[in-house]
């Protein structure tokens, strides 16, 4: 390099290591804040490979009938 192409060179290398140390933590936190937006909540549910929820949905799933209620009908009707 020549005597007149150094100080640029050097001034423009400053330049882009200093941005990427000020700017690289900014940059990053908002890359993490945006996955985490798109991303769909879990809520503790396992997930499948494709990232699909396996649980039933509502309409299938099995509703549980206390066992309670169905004594004190059947005592009422004697």
């Amino acid at each position: 390099m020549s005597r007149r192409t150094l100080p640029f060179f050097v001034a423009g290398v400053t330049g882009i290591l200093s941005g990427l140390y000020i700017f690289k933590p900014l940059l990053d936190q908002k890359s993490r804040n945006e996955m985490r937006a798109s991303e769909p909540p879990n809520n503790g549910a396992p997930t499948s490979q494709t990232g699909h929820d396996t649980r039933p949905s509502a309409s299938f799933a099995p509703k549980a009938i206390p066992t309670h209620t169905h004594a004190k009908i059947d005592s009422d009707r004697m």
